[in-house]
């Protein structure tokens, strides 16, 4: 593992300090968001390999975020992933709605984002 950039989106303290410590084990660089103007911030310094994004942010539709996150992302291929606590169909129907490129469902457990999100960065299955 390479040391992969990965952003994490959400307005969860709990979710970003416990995913963030969890994929920095991993050997993940991470940088998170808790919203609109600390996303914009690390998006127009650092530039991530993967965005990890909650669907439901209190200023932004998840529509609107996955837009603005793919017109923020310097390279096209950065892969735009929905994370959150819906089903995974609904995440699906989501993800293929807003042009997010895969999708996490918390529900699952975060102890698992990391073998996950290498998955993904290897172009495997989400």
């Amino acid at each position: 593992m390479d040391g992969k950039n990965v952003l994490l989106v959400d307005d969860s303290d709990i979710v970003l300090d416990v995913g963030k410590l969890l994929l920095e084990a991993a050997g993940f660089a991470v940088r998170t968001a808790h919203d609109l103007r600390q996303l914009d911030a690390v998006l127009t310094t650092w530039s991530p390999d993967l965005v990890l994004t909650d669907v439901n942010m209190p200023e932004l539709t998840g529509l609107e975020l996955c837009r603005r996150i793919k017109a923020q992302v310097a390279r096209e291929d950065v892969p735009l992933v929905l994370l959150s606590s819906l089903g995974d169909a609904e995440l699906a129907k989501l993800a293929q709605r807003y042009g997010a490129d895969a999708w996490l469902s918390k529900d699952q457990g975060l102890d698992r984002l990391p073998e996950r999100v290498l998955a993904l960065c290897e172009g495997g299955p989400s």
